[in-house]
């Protein structure tokens, strides 16, 4: 076992023999470090320990171990004593990123939350049971219980308020804003998102925070069709998000979307520039490939094209509910001026007839007693 003296050195050797491809024995070492107690006044046991845990996670991420991450996670809840509060709150957020990186179920994942909300409540650890139920919340929400996440975030908005505790403020009211969003509750997303705004202008928000604040709202302001607002937000979100560094899962959603609101302003030439910004060279993928050629099929209003596309780079959009939306409004809109342009030169049509034309049938059915055919 080892000692908080050594502690240091013991993490130098780890890194070493993880930097050199030793995997295993840099684990063996980073979990010693781990089981090692540190006192409050150790400041170099304490960074040791805290970079250890945080390798120790990403080892059993990448090796698909979320069972071993829970058992991490319950393992230093007595090193939680000893750090600022938000060092806890990071670390916290980062090994529940990564459980959830490495396959855990979102029951999985609800259970640990639960329990470590039930030992917070013992050890009368309120700040860091805020935390567990803003990520509770999130967990009901991924799982789409949406209900449930806002009864979470109810509760934790009465105490957080109680407390002026202005971080958690952003914070959840950030995700209340997203549920109300995802629920199709506009009006009450936007107020929740204000909030957010307020209490981050209020205090020192940090990057991540305001990159997440800037996406949810582009998301907003496209969703009123103030494509232009929309771009302006989802181009800080996205620059944000890159100079990051470790959050390329974000910055790619909020490429897509900004892509999208050039798409819908119909402005080739910007989203040619766009598209050549070295920063968003640096994401390539089916996606990206999908929605420049939606671009290209949008601006000459080639509907087939448009409906290829969609169909081809499907498993590559499916995952992104907010850009499906979109892209089958847009759908939806060129349908219509196509149809509009076929029925233009004749004074009477008849249904199979631009059935035939527009194809397929089945959408064709759908589409038609729901536009504007006079």
């Amino acid at each position: 076992m080892l000692d908080a003296s050594n502690l240091e050195a013991a993490w130098e050797q780890a890194d070493e023999l993880y930097q050199n491809g030793n995997r295993s024995e840099a684990q063996e070492i980073l979990q010693q470090i781990v089981d090692a107690t540190v006192e409050a006044e150790s400041h170099e046991g304490i960074r040791s320990k805290e970079q250890a845990i945080y390798r120790l996670g990403e080892i059993h991420c990448a090796l698909k171990q979320p069972h071993q991450l829970v058992q991490l996670l319950r393992s230093i809840r007595s090193f939680f004593g000893v750090l600022p509060k938000a060092k806890t709150t990071k670390i916290v957020r980062r090994l529940f990123d990564n459980i959830l990186s490495a396959g855990a179920t979102p029951e999985e994942q609800k259970s640990i939350c639960e329990e470590m909300i039930a030992w917070a409540k013992e050890e009368k650890r309120t700040f860091l049971r805020h935390r567990l139920e803003h990520r509770l919340a999130q967990i009901n929400f991924d799982k789409g219980d949406c209900l449930d996440s806002l009864a979470t975030i109810a509760a934790i908005l009465k105490e957080a308020r109680r407390l002026d505790d202005k971080s958690l403020l952003v914070d959840v009211h950030l995700l209340e804003s997203r549920v109300y969003y995802t629920i199709k509750n506009l009006s009450k997303a936007r107020a929740a998102l204000v909030a957010a705004r307020t209490n981050a202008n209020a205090i020192y928000c940090p990057p991540l925070a305001q990159a997440e604040i800037d996406m949810q709202s582009g998301i907003l302001h496209a969703e009123e069709k103030d494509y232009k607002t929309a771009f302006s937000y989802l181009y800080e979100a996205f620059e944000g998000f890159h100079q990051l560094g470790d959050h390329a899962k974000h910055a790619r959603r909020a490429l897509r979307y900004m892509i999208l609101e050039k798409i819908l302003c119909e402005v080739p030439d910007e989203l040619k520039t766009v598209l050549q910004t070295k920063s968003v060279l640096d994401y390539r993928g089916g996606d990206m490939d999908a929605l420049r050629g939606v671009a290209v099929a949008f601006q000459e209003k080639d509907t087939h094209t448009f409906n290829g596309l969609l169909a081809k780079h499907r498993a590559d959009l499916q995952d992104d509910a907010v850009l499906l939306s979109h892209l089958e409004e847009m759908k939806d809109t060129l349908t219509e001026k196509h149809l509009l342009r076929v029925i233009e030169p004749y004074n009477r049509v008849q249904i199979a007839f631009i059935a035939n034309i527009l194809k397929p049938v089945s959408y064709t059915h759908l589409t038609l007693p729901t536009k504007r055919i006079v």
